[in-house]
């Protein structure tokens, strides 16, 4: 696992990444018929921390975190007030670092080595989890957005994760919605009359590539 708020870890990764596949396919990838290194959805749970951290937070927010570390574990610091406004500074840094260290890093890198960044980088959102970053700004980051969806998932009205990725396609002209297509645990039960209505509805909410979850 990658320390996604460390600028220097998400390098160390591409470029180690970058480095393999450049000794067996030559120093321009360019010319090698790959075009993009895809980043899958972030699928973190719980807590998320880095030794850095606290310094971007500093940096970011002008007062030291140390001292309201009790609140993200569920404590109160001071009132109620002064709790929900660090909680709202912890979240905001916490969505803008993972944003700027490793999607915008991980594309820098990328783009310097010929090639583009596609990633599902909103989510999976809710009801799935909430990961922390501003997912329109982090589809906003990549070259190309991929979302995905789930014919079949309880409670969830079948779909997720469709109107982000499109909606930042919108905003940052991105033409292309790629989306991790028909995920499924029922394992091939499924024929094409079973998911054809999945699919209708993914075209009417902005998706127009699907990309086979498994083939």
């Amino acid at each position: 696992a990658s320390d996604h708020l460390s600028a220097e870890a998400t390098r160390v990764h591409m470029n180690h990444v970058i480095a393999q596949l450049r000794a067996v396919l030559g120093d321009d990838l360019a010319k090698s018929g790959i075009k993009n290194l895809y980043l899958a959805s972030y699928e973190v749970v719980g807590r998320v921390w880095s030794p850095v951290f606290a310094g971007e937070f500093q940096r970011r927010r002008g007062y030291a975190l140390t001292p309201y570390l009790p609140a993200i574990f569920g404590a109160r610091v001071g009132d109620e007030e002064m709790t929900g406004r660090f909680l709202f500074d912890y979240k905001k840094t916490l969505g803008e670092v993972v944003v700027e260290a490793y999607y915008r890093t991980a594309r820098e890198i990328a783009n310097a080595a010929g090639l583009t960044i596609k990633s599902e980088a909103g989510g999976p959102g809710p009801p799935i989890h909430t990961p922390p970053m501003d997912a329109l700004l982090a589809h906003g980051t990549v070259d190309s957005v991929q979302g995905e969806f789930w014919p079949f998932w309880p409670d969830n009205d079948a779909l997720n994760v469709i109107k982000e990725p499109a909606s930042a396609a919108h905003i940052y002209g991105k033409p292309i919605v790629h989306l991790e297509a028909f995920t499924s645990f029922h394992h091939w039960a499924e024929g094409p009359q079973d998911l054809k209505p999945s699919a209708d509805r993914v075209f009417t909410e902005g998706g127009n590539h699907f990309v086979w979850h498994t083939w």
